[in-house]
């Protein structure tokens, strides 16, 4: 996100508030629309790294509340079946099918395009 909004020009959000956009409008507009690769790339980001610090989740969750990547782990400790491999599939399916929305909303081709 920060170098998303390094880039930004505080200028077009003024212009439009110049011309009659009020703040909140002019930001739904203009700079949002301009943030919104990093917006969504950041969010991915914060996903993944949660999905992959099972130690980082097991000192920040309670006893009565777990996280998923707590209660896989638990569950590898003390059981022996196919279910993780399952679920370890299900999760490079939800990560191929993100790809693919993240592809059709954003435009994979036009960002990396952008960086050349």
């Amino acid at each position: 996100m920060i170098a998303v909004m390094a880039g930004l020009q505080q200028s077009l959000e003024e212009a439009a508030q110049d011309l009659g956009a009020s703040p909140l409008v002019a930001f739904a507009t203009v700079t949002l629309p301009l943030i919104k690769a990093g917006v969504i790339a950041g969010a991915l980001l914060a996903f993944v790294m949660s999905w992959i610090n099972v130690e980082v989740s097991m000192f920040l969750t309670s006893s009565q509340l777990q996280t998923i990547p707590v209660k896989l782990f638990n569950y590898v400790q003390y059981a022996v079946d196919p279910m993780m491999a399952a679920i370890s599939a299900a999760t490079i399916y939800v990560a191929i099918v993100a790809v693919i929305v993240l592809d059709i909303f954003v435009g994979i081709d036009r960002v990396t395009a952008n960086q050349k």
